[in-house]
């Protein structure tokens, strides 16, 4: 959440300031920068790390304090390779020491730092005294083992879950499984003269498991089931360079046989186009990887996925150095001979972990209360007898001091806390005017330490909280005026889970459909039965008043007649669907004869108005038809 040390003069200058670091400063203790060609460094400069002023970037860093600067890597934009930035910064450097008589001042003491340290470390300074004798091969290759610790408790699960790992890799790969290896390539020169060297091989992860799992150690493998590739071939199938003798087209066709994909992945860095590789196969071409055990191998940074593509692997792993063990310790993940132990150093958004909530207390923890007192001996030899020493028990009373300490207060991780981390003490005294009192301290190696002076009589708690671990363990002591009283340490009452009672869902009883207008079944939305009951009706209808009008006076007026009576049926059909949902409210018995009655209406009335329509009949003709059907109908 701040910048880094290293282009902070403010926060460098405190840091310096402190008793710890000041006499090794003023003794000539040399301050050494970051990597200032570093992605993190690149994105706070630039979001996008497109636009890195690197004679600036230099500039800050010097000025912050640093003595030595570490240009890894350091290619400003616009600038063809490491070597011209290098040479350009200088220049730079030597341009501002020769205008500028602050900055000058400013290097001379770095220099003379430098110049003090090397002729200390070698008084007769010349080229023979810096380089190591030839004796000292021998002991080359002697720290393997811490190595080999070191990456075995570095390797960290990314994604999924552990409790999914299972699910989505049930078991390593078997001795016929077909085993792609896709491998970030790296190329380097030690200096500018020097020749280029494979600094991390496409075959390097294969070997590996070959080693560990081929022919002689176990077998679990056959050589010819496996298959290396670089991330270069990779980008040249997505690009559709694939040659028919090209090692991108075997790449295709061993993709559609795999059982297995594995890649090992380096940084993402924009110079280097085939590093997007992976990304681009799994935004570009699934149908490659579908249906198969997608495995990644992060061996530098573990945050160039996001949350899309870690949906796409069945593993994700971080390793952080590409180091032989490191290799090493990927074929045993592959195998599933150890399991990934560590924990993400940085934040990593496309597998949803945040440093600081990572490393923040667990909330799920009880914090222990523990009196600090030093450790008393539990026995004794005397004479070669062994005497056993009764551990006394503490008493206090008013103006004792208490001195306290919680348990380890672990993070997300399983981890101590961070240095640093704030907890709160609170101190409850009842008694006749109750009073609370709160202190603050921090947790040095994950423990936090406090002191109280009891100063008056009563009931007092002692209980302690580092958001967002807020349970402990709550330590009573009931003093009263003028004796002494132990602590008394009592567990946290456990949280109430509220478990909801099951809720019986209703039973709903079928109803027979044979009569698709029973008098006793009420509507609510028509069943497929009434619909087509109702469509069978209308139909029937228009069928014969088609037929009687054809009969009676021609075909046209027989088909305009049934289209209208249709009409008619399906509006009648429409509207009492409406209305009788809001009646049901009222009338929930609404049946089926309802809606035959609605239908057979709507028909006549269509049928009516074809009639009318073929009469030609007008208004008063009309009425006088309407006043006839009043009297047939009172008669």
């Amino acid at each position: 959440t701040t910048r880094p040390v290293s282009l902070d003069a403010v926060a460098l200058e405190q840091l310096m300031n402190l008793p710890q670091f000041a006499e090794w400063r003023e003794q000539g203790g040399v301050v050494v920068s970051d990597d200032l060609g570093s992605a993190a460094i690149r994105r706070l400069y630039s979001s996008t790390g497109q636009t890195f002023e690197a004679r600036q970037v230099a500039r800050n860093a010097f000025l912050a304090g640093n003595d030595l600067l570490i240009v890894d890597n350091f290619i400003g934009a616009n600038e063809p390779d490491s070597y011209t930035t290098i040479l350009r910064t200088l220049n730079f450097f030597e341009q501002k020491y020769l205008e500028d008589a602050a900055f000058a001042r400013r290097v001379d003491a770095s220099v003379e730092r430098i110049l003090t340290l090397k002729y200390r470390l070698y008084p007769n300074f010349s080229l023979e005294a810096v380089i190591p004798p030839p004796s000292a091969l021998s002991v080359m290759g002697q720290t393997q083992q811490v190595t080999f610790d070191i990456a075995q408790q570095a390797a960290t699960l990314l994604s999924p879950e552990p409790a999914e790992l299972s699910a989505n890799l049930a078991r390593p790969p078997a001795a016929r499984d077909q085993i792609v290896f896709i491998t970030d390539t790296l190329e380097g020169r030690q200096c500018s003269q020097c020749p280029s060297q494979v600094a991390f091989s496409s075959k390097a992860l294969e070997n590996a498991v070959i080693r560990f799992y081929g022919p002689g150690a176990g077998d679990q493998v056959l050589q010819y089931q496996l298959s290396s590739y670089s991330f270069q071939e990779l980008t040249e199938l997505l690009n559709g360079m694939a040659a028919p003798e090209s090692g991108a087209k075997a790449l295709e066709n061993d993709l559609r046989s795999a059982d297995w994909v594995v890649f090992g992945m380096l940084n993402v860095q924009a110079t280097r186009p085939e590093s997007y590789a992976l990304r681009r196969i799994l935004a570009e071409r699934p149908d490659l990887v579908r249906d198969k055990r997608v495995v990644v191998f992060a061996f530098n940074a573990p945050y160039y996925l996001d949350a899309t593509d870690t949906s796409k692997l069945s593993a994700y792993y971080a390793l952080y150095s590409k180091a032989p063990a490191f290799i090493d310790m990927a074929a045993r993940l592959l195998f599933q001979e150890t399991t990934a132990v560590g924990a993400l150093p940085v934040s990593a958004p496309g597998v949803g972990y945040d440093l600081i909530t990572a490393t923040s207390p667990d909330p799920d923890q009880v914090i222990s209360l523990i009196l600090d007192l030093p450790e008393l001996a539990e026995e004794e030899i005397e004479n070669g007898n062994e005497t056993i020493i009764p551990t006394p028990i503490p008493l206090f009373k008013v103006g004792d001091t208490l001195p306290l300490r919680t348990s380890v207060i672990r993070d997300h991780n399983g981890n101590p806390v961070p240095d640093g981390s704030v907890v709160r003490f609170v101190f409850t005294t009842g008694g006749e005017v109750p009073s609370t009192q709160q202190i603050e301290t921090t947790t040095y190696q994950g423990v936090a330490r406090t002191t109280f002076r009891i100063q008056m009589p009563g009931l007092l708690e002692i209980r302690a909280a580092s958001e967002p671990a807020t349970i402990s363990d709550i330590l009573q002591l009931d003093i009263t005026p003028g004796e002494a009283a132990a602590i008394t340490a009592i567990a946290p009452e456990p949280t109430a889970t509220v478990t909801p009672e099951p809720v019986a869902e209703p039973t709903i009883t079928p109803t027979p459909t044979a009569d698709v207008f029973a008098t006793a079944q009420p509507l609510t939305r028509y069943p497929f039965a009434t619909w087509f009951g109702s469509m069978l009706v209308i139909w029937g209808f228009a069928a014969g008043v088609f037929w009687m009008g054809r009969k009676q006076i021609s075909l046209r007026w027989g088909i305009r007649w049934s289209t209208l009576t249709i009409t008619g049926g399906i509006v009648a059909y429409i509207l009492f669907d409406l209305l009788a949902l809001s009646a049901l409210e009222n009338a929930p018995t609404v049946s089926g004869w309802g809606l035959l009655a609605t239908i057979i209406g709507g028909c006549l009335a269509g049928w009516l108005a074809g009639w009318l329509w073929q009469n030609g009949v007008d208004h008063q003709t009309l009425g006088q038809f309407w006043a006839s059907l009043k009297s047939q109908r009172k008669d």
